[in-house]
């Protein structure tokens, strides 16, 4: 009847018998004698993928060849293969998340480090400290922008204070001298000596002004 099995590896019952109506026959029937490669039952119970070819053709006889391999042998390895690749990827995915990880946080140990050793710098009175800031525009390069603007403005309103605090150490010694000495040129040298001494100023001056003289007067 045509379409007979020439010869099987291993051999089994279906050789010398024919494969017309089974799924083999429609595969090679239907094709256009390339090779393709198709999934179907083969020609047993098991479904397989086969590799199916047209070897030629003399007169009006013709061959096939198919070769099989059970399809859940080709899916067993196919998903061993996957499994294998997808363990890969995790584990560079972990190792990529563990240096991530380990590097972010050393990172952000030793800028809040920095942070801190600034502070206390600044606490024990050095109020010129001021810290690095990174230009990754992080919620620390912020912090790190802030704490700075504030130093600065800490520095500024210390600096005023010194300078008010120096004027009232000054007014109150001039209004001890005052109490003490009653000779006016000897008072105003000795406020002069109180600004420069107490003050911080590098020269004072009093000036006496005598409406009935053509020229001012230099008192102390």
């Amino acid at each position: 009847p045509g379409f007979n099995v020439l010869v099987r590896s291993p051999p089994d019952a279906m050789v010398g018998k024919t494969i017309i109506g089974t799924e083999m026959h429609r595969a090679f029937a239907q094709g256009d004698g390339a090779t393709s490669v198709e999934s179907f039952g083969g020609l047993g119970s098991v479904r397989r993928i086969n590799a199916l070819a047209r070897i030629g053709k003399v007169g009006e006889v013709g061959g096939y060849v198919a070769v099989s391999t059970p399809e859940s042998m080709v899916i067993a390895l196919a998903n061993q293969v996957l499994i294998s690749g997808l363990l890969a990827l995790l584990l560079a995915i972990g190792a990529m998340a563990a240096i991530m990880f380990i590097g972010g946080h050393t990172l952000v140990l030793k800028r809040v480090g920095a942070l801190l050793a600034a502070t206390r710098r600044i606490a024990a009175g050095d109020l010129t400290t001021r810290i690095p800031v990174s230009s990754d525009g992080s919620e620390f390069s912020v912090l790190e922008n802030a704490f700075n603007d504030m130093a600065h403005s800490n520095e500024l309103n210390f600096g005023k204070i010194n300078q008010l605090n120096r004027v009232y150490a000054v007014l109150t010694e001039i209004n001890g001298a005052i109490l003490r000495i009653r000779e006016a040129g000897a008072l105003a040298a000795e406020a002069c000596d109180i600004s420069v001494k107490t003050g911080g100023y590098l020269t004072a001056a009093i000036i006496m002004y005598d409406k009935d003289a053509t020229k001012s007067r230099l008192a102390g």
